[in-house]
């Protein structure tokens, strides 16, 4: 990765790259972070890797200033797949106050099924440099009012919880969104650095009902749970929590 510096007012002949880092094998892509995350400004997030294999097992990378040679910083957690990471874009997603990473990656294995998601890293509170949870984002319609909500589970340490959001009919970008919190207090077996709960969750559709059921995994709480809508009513949000797997 290169840095440039130029003039703000016109460029020049004499432009010099600087190298900022030299160990970040595939960036593609360079963001400038939000300084409400780290606590100072001009700091910058790298994705890492692509589909192309061996160059697979990326990660997001802060880089702070002063951009002097020093070690990029990985944000998401080591996993066993091998994920490569595009763009970031940053929100308060569990309304906590603190600024949320949202990002998209993908998995391309070689002989199976290649995999993508859109997750958001859970902002810990405290300006941190260090890995933060990974949370994991799917769409449905809940309701059955023909349109898509977003299913977010919200790993946490000690509040963990599964929550959906009804988007706007027509802009989401400056209608209403209207968020439903339908299941709370997952908690991980142990409270150690890296572990929450709950984790991903999975839409099953049933044949002759309007709604669909939630199975949802509690992730290091060990459990894995059903969440079965309480009416058929598009403006009912009640759900019944059932513990099927512990």
């Amino acid at each position: 990765m290169w840095f440039i510096q130029f003039c703000i007012e016109y460029l020049t002949t004499s432009i010099v790259p600087t190298v900022i880092v030299d160990n970040i094998v595939w960036p593609n892509g360079i963001i400038s972070a939000d300084e409400r995350i780290f606590g100072f400004p001009y700091s910058i997030i790298v994705p890492d890797k692509f589909l192309v294999s061996s160059k697979t097992k990326g990660n997001l990378y802060l880089i702070p200033p002063p951009f002097t040679g020093q070690q990029p910083i990985p944000l998401v957690p080591s996993e066993q797949k091998l994920w490569f990471y595009h763009d970031a874009v940053f929100n308060d997603m569990d309304l906590d106050g603190y600024v949320d990473i949202v990002t998209a990656r993908a998995n391309v294995p070689l002989v199976s099924q290649p995999v993508g998601e859109l997750i958001w890293l859970t902002n810990p509170g405290n300006s941190s440099k260090e890995i933060w949870i990974i949370n994991h984002i799917a769409d449905a319609d809940l309701n059955g009012d023909s349109r898509v909500e977003l299913l977010v589970p919200c790993n946490d340490v000690k509040n963990g919880s599964f929550v959906v959001y009804e988007l706007p009919i027509d802009d989401f970008r400056s209608g209403e969104i209207v968020k439903h919190s339908l299941a709370t207090n997952f908690k991980p077996l142990s409270e150690s650095k890296g572990r929450g709960a709950s984790g991903s969750a999975l839409v099953v559709d049933i044949y002759d009902q309007r709604k669909p059921v939630i199975t949802l995994s509690g992730d290091d709480d060990g459990c894995a749970y059903l969440l079965v809508a309480q009416s058929e009513d598009v403006a009912d949000w009640n759900y019944t929590l059932t513990k099927f797997h512990q």
